[in-house]
């Protein structure tokens, strides 16, 4: 009986703090990353004549799954949204849509050991070899390409100006793609194998580079992954979160910065929108009805 009391009790706290599946993981969070141009594309994959916005269409908004995956959109993965399908045709010359099982990393057998994250970038420490990184310690890589991630991202960070990496964005980045590559890190429809940083993280920190802050030295050439004719309309700022998206669109899954760092959950008084306003009357009938449930036991 006292078990289910206080089982109760912490629901009713877990969803008051925003744990909503499902949904985008911005809420709470003091810095959102601007959105990029709406994007409509025509999947002609034309540089000349496709207007683009497939990762405003595909990762942003997830317009093919605007609720996220469903048990019978399983095995997912998010090249499912077409978000890179731009990228596969023009970059890579795949098709649009791969077959599944050349997402299935089980079947290379690949997996990330402690001394693949080395935690160093352009000569700053960031975390200590065997302890950096461990959720990803055992999971399944696409390629055994780490050495040559920390190499372009030691340029990457030296070109920019940028500081120490977080640990949180320098895991991502040494795993290659290996969270949107991998079918595997979606253990179910609704929840992610091992937890992934959202796209806020990985923003905020090409925005503390001095270089990148005006101009961003993306991951694909211009017109790589997006047609030229709109790229050209967005913003440095914008640039940063589109190339960002482009592999952290687990959005509605993900981990946001606050997780990592609960410092910069939003503040009180920033928190007045409609939104907030919404979450908060939720919030309140949830209590109310886990305190009544608590009281009749």
């Amino acid at each position: 009986m006292f078990n289910m009391r206080y089982c109760l009790f912490l629901c009713g706290l877990t969803v008051a703090a925003g744990a909503y599946p499902m949904t985008f993981a911005f809420e709470n969070e003091d810095f959102v990353p601007v959105a990029m141009t709406e994007g409509n594309p025509d999947f002609s994959y034309e540089a000349a004549s496709d207007p683009g916005g497939y990762v405003y269409y595909g990762a942003w908004t997830m317009t093919l799954f605007p609720n996220g995956p469903t048990p019978s959109d399983m095995p997912y993965t998010p090249h499912k949204t077409m978000h890179s399908s731009y990228l596969l045709v023009i970059t890579y010359a795949f098709a649009p849509i791969n077959p599944l099982a050349f997402w299935n990393c089980s079947i290379n057998g690949l997996k990330f050991a402690p001394e693949d994250f080395l935690g160093v970038i352009d000569n700053k420490k960031i975390c200590e070899v065997g302890s950096c990184c461990k959720d990803f310690h055992n999971m399944p890589a696409f390629a055994d390409d780490a050495a040559n991630w920390h190499t372009v991202n030691t340029d990457k960070n030296s070109g920019g100006l940028c500081p120490v990496m977080t640990e949180e964005t320098y895991c991502m980045e040494i795993l290659g793609h290996a969270n949107e590559n991998c079918l595997e890190y979606f253990a179910e429809y609704d929840k992610l194998l091992t937890p992934i940083p959202c796209v806020d993280t990985i923003v905020r920190f090409y925005l503390s580079c001095t270089v990148f802050k005006t101009a961003m030295a993306t991951r694909w050439i211009k017109g790589g992954f997006e047609p030229e004719s709109y790229w050209n309309q967005q913003t440095n700022e914008q640039v940063i979160t589109m190339d960002s998206t482009m592999i952290y669109s687990e959005l509605r899954l993900c981990s946001p910065h606050s997780y990592y760092h609960p410092e910069d959950v939003k503040s009180p008084a920033s928190n007045s929108n409609s939104d907030a306003d919404e979450s908060a009357a939720y919030t309140v009938t949830l209590l109310s009805a886990a305190l009544f449930l608590f009281l009749q036991l």
